[in-house]
């Protein structure tokens, strides 16, 4: 698809390795060897890729950000011209209210615009159905490789004349597909223009307005929505994007992505709120394609959350549509909140799979395992699907504690007990696992007592 901007995408070296510290705890003193030790702690394997997320995050914003400064001066230099243009004569066009789409904004409605005059605006009065942010997508009317320019604007009425927004988008023809236009405030039944022009008498643009409504707007699972991120006023940017209400259908953790059209990546912040529009996570950064930067929430069943977006490209002189989708995926709640409700883990066994949904309040979860022997002694925690929030785990043998460390996000942390004479080694009994959450953390997490 022909694009309005080129992003750069920044190529990111992920570096395969095992990262590993130790946590020691002091513990009784036995005799011992040169191969003995005499503490007890955790050793922490982080399986992964060594990335340093803020750092990949700052890269990828750089690169959104040089980009839009860029553009910028481009539009400036391009139109100097845009400040008051005189009323002309206009037909009427009716911008359509967009909700949902499948993969990019619907062709249902469309409208033809030409050029009356060589090198000098032509206007096209349009009527917004409903409030929220005018947006249009257009392609060339005619198969040349003429250059034609549009932008939206609004009505004075005390001067009885157009004022454009100074948001110029070029089309060339011979393209594949069709770039988007506008990004300004709108009012239902108020009065706007778009504005077409060109070197060449008759040339034109097939063109279909459309409005992105503001208020909050419930998202079904598996459907993308359409919405607006920011507005111009006053010389500033303002977020005007409204909620999105959401209900998962089952218990377990939410993937959400964002669609920005325009653009060759798409990128942006989500936050997920509680049914009282509190945030119950942190704001996450969603940068298509990375590694890293993906968004996960956990959720219950039947429970209403709303996502709230916020773009990335604030700065920008052309503002952006988005669309925004999440899919469910189920893992089970479990009522392990104390050390007596433990949920037990057989040695070797397959992962166990636990939900742990947004409350916007601290818990833990309690698991437990016998070591029959003294032995070398894993337990894996698979954090992949928890990126919000801080999540530690504390062992414990009995009622002593045997280590603790802070659950690495986003990657797949391993656990070796040294709970005896032997570095590596766990003796004989039964060890307790706590995780515990603070109030922004959630997601899901898998478990196992890997040896």
């Amino acid at each position: 698809m022909s694009k309005r901007l080129r992003l750069i995408t920044a190529g990111l070296l992920m570096v395969s390795m095992v990262f590993t510290s130790t946590f020691a705890f002091a513990g009784e003193s036995q005799a011992a060897d040169s191969e003995d030790v005499n503490q007890d702690a955790i050793q922490v394997e982080l399986n992964g890729q060594d990335v340093d997320e803020q750092a990949v995050q700052a890269e990828e914003q750089a690169i959104v950000q040089e980009q839009a400064e860029a553009d910028l001066e481009a539009a400036a230099e391009e139109d100097s011209d845009f400040q008051v243009m005189a009323t002309d004569s206009a037909d009427r066009i009716k911008a359509v209210a967009l909700n949902y789409s499948n993969s990019e904004p619907s062709k249902s409605y469309m409208e033809y615009i030409y050029c009356t005059s060589a090198d000098s605006y032509t206007y096209y009065e349009i009527t917004a159905g409903t409030s929220g942010m005018l947006w249009f997508d257009a392609v060339p009317l005619n198969d040349n490789e003429r250059y034609t320019s549009a932008q939206l604007g609004t009505y004075n009425a005390s001067t009885g004349k157009w004022v454009l927004s100074g948001y110029s988008v070029g089309f060339s023809a011979g393209k594949d597909g069709y770039d988007t236009g506008g990004g300004i405030d709108v009012k239902a039944g108020g009065k706007y223009c778009i504005a077409v022009k060109s070197s060449t008498l008759n040339d034109g643009l097939v063109i279909l307005p459309y409005v992105i409504p503001y208020e909050t707007r419930t998202l079904a699972a598996g459907k993308t929505m359409i919405a607006s991120g920011y507005t111009r006023a006053n010389g500033t940017f303002e977020n005007k994007a409204g909620l999105f209400k959401i209900k998962p259908s089952k218990s377990g953790y939410i993937t959400v992505s964002l669609k920005v059209y325009g653009y060759d990546t798409s990128f942006g912040y989500v936050t997920l709120l509680n049914s009282s529009k509190k945030a119950v996570s942190d704001k996450l950064w969603y940068y298509e394609g990375s590694k890293t930067s993906y968004i996960r929430f956990g959720v219950k069943k039947g429970t209403t959350y709303y996502l709230k977006v916020n773009g990335a490209a604030g700065s920008l002189s052309e503002q952006y549509a988005y669309g925004i989708q999440y899919k469910v995926t189920s893992a089970a709640v479990k009522k392990n909140t104390t050390k007596k409700k433990a949920t037990n883990l057989k040695r070797k066994a397959k992962y166990t799979a636990v939900a742990m949904p947004a409350t916007g309040k601290k818990a833990t979860q309690w698991y437990k395992f016998k070591v029959t022997k003294q032995r070398a002694t894993q337990i894996k925690v698979d954090a992949t699907n928890v990126k919000s929030g801080k999540t530690t785990i504390t062992i414990y043998c009995g009622k002593k504690k045997v280590g603790s460390s802070t659950i690495s996000n986003g990657y797949v942390n391993t656990y070796t007990v040294t709970h005896s004479t032997k570095y590596g080694k766990a003796k004989k009994g039964t060890y307790y696992v706590k995780i515990s959450k603070n109030a922004k953390a959630n997601g899901a997490i898998k478990i196992k007592y890997a040896k």
